[in-house]
């Protein structure tokens, strides 16, 4: 109605720090035998190809672009078969490629011998870069043990590694600097295509995702190379991830939950949660630790405590009728945590037969410490209610999701949408 006043609570947008790497061996090629061993980093292994035949090309296409600022090449057990003369090109198509920079005259003094090369020429950010060799140092073929790029000569990453992603969310109050990262895991042969994430406190831009100072470890959320139904809730310090393979529902939660102390003491509750922490979990996988956050296995779940070290939280390691509770891990996420034998099965819908929605609280028994509340996130029952689910609660609307494959009452969670 006329003069009715809202007020709207916005915060600066996530900021993408890095986006690069390659899908999977599919986007590393080259026309040197034995492609493999061009980009599996090791020197005992090397491709080889004719003088004849020359050039040679090492190409590989990323998932975003990056600006390559140094080449190492490796050769094989023959020195005279390295490279003499080579070259750095980019391509926006992978069709149509430019010189970035070339070396010649190189000679190799010993075999097996690494060398990285700075790239002194200013090429642009691009997603396919390539190593052309025109020549080699002598003998009746080209070798190449190993072909890596790299974004700065003294990252501990490359660029042919697995694709990567981190950002940074700004907070509720748009002050905060709260980091997370993301692998992209890919196995055609056990039809894995996961999404393995990491939280951490602080971001040096010459780390890989996995060598981030104090680090979560993994959490993967396990999805699938086709289409998928998907839910994503995002406010400006943590991301909910739904997804739908199947009859399967996997979930992941990622940033701050809402701490019990204030930041002066508790200043990074950071939690880092999905489906297990083996990165090559599959959607049909149907063991005791395969959970989704809301009620994890070993170890579902991550969070960062006021002495900021992780702590995994785990509330079972068994199925069916004995669905043990997980002595041996301190933290727990409740009311899921509850036991099996009854406790939580009494939690049914309210006196007006709506469906409840609790609050779903992380704590610790060593140390022990009430950490705070999953946001946006709530245990709710599935009495009468299947997942996807619409629930009204305390004027906001949530939607209710099982937990990966089990379909029990106790297995539910509930994700506000507004």
């Amino acid at each position: 109605m006329r003069g009715d006043r809202f007020t709207l609570n916005t915060s600066p947008p996530w900021r993408l720090l890095r986006r690069f790497g390659c899908r999977n061996p599919g986007a590393r090629t080259t026309n040197l035998a034995s492609p493999d061993a061009v980009f599996d980093n090791r020197t005992d292994t090397w491709s080889s190809r004719p003088n004849a035949e020359l050039p040679a090309q090492a190409t590989i296409e990323m998932i975003g672009p990056a600006a390559v600022k140094a080449v190492t090449l490796g050769i094989g057990d023959t020195s005279t078969r390295g490279p003499a003369a080579f070259e750095l090109q980019r391509s926006d198509d992978g069709v149509v490629w430019s010189r970035v920079q070339a070396w010649a005259g190189q000679t190799w003094p010993t075999a097996r011998l690494r060398r990285t090369y700075t790239v002194t020429a200013t090429g642009a950010a691009t997603r396919f870069w390539r190593v052309l060799v025109t020549a080699s140092a002598g003998g009746d073929s080209l070798e190449l043990a190993d072909v890596s790029f790299h974004t700065d000569l003294n990252a501990d990453f490359e660029l042919e590694d697995r694709a990567q992603w981190i950002v940074q969310a700004p907070g509720l109050d748009g002050q905060k600097a709260i980091y997370l990262g993301a692998e992209l895991y890919e196995d055609p042969a056990r039809a894995a295509y996961n999404l393995n994430w990491y939280g951490f406190r602080s971001y040096n831009p010459l780390r890989s995702v996995r060598t981030q100072t104090n680090h979560s470890g993994l959490r993967c959320l396990p999805l699938r190379n086709g289409p998928f139904a998907y839910w994503l809730a995002i406010n400006g310090q943590r991301l909910v991830i739904v997804a739908r393979v199947g009859t399967v529902y996997l979930s992941a939660y990622l940033g701050f939950a809402h701490a019990y102390e204030p930041p002066s003491i508790h200043e990074y509750p950071l939690v880092v949660g999905a489906c297990g922490s083996l990165e090559t979990l599959t959607p049909d996988a149907t063991d005791s630790n395969f959970r989704c956050f809301f009620d994890p296995g070993r170890y579902g779940v991550a969070a960062n405590y006021p002495d900021n070290v992780w702590r995994p939280h785990s509330n079972r390691f068994a199925v069916g009728n004995t669905e043990y509770g997980d002595q041996e891990t301190p933290g727990k996420v409740y009311p899921s945590a509850m036991s099996v034998d009854g406790h939580r099965s009494y939690l049914r819908a309210n006196l007006d037969d709506s469906s409840p929605v609790l609050p779903l609280v992380l704590g610790n028994t060593t140390p022990r410490h009430a950490f705070g509340e999953f946001d946006g996130c709530g245990w709710t029952t599935g009495f009468g209610t299947a997942s996807e689910s619409r629930i009204d609660h305390d004027g906001a609307s949530w939607l209710a999701f099982q937990n990966a494959f089990r379909t029990s009452p106790d297995n539910y969670f509930a994700l506000k949408l507004d």
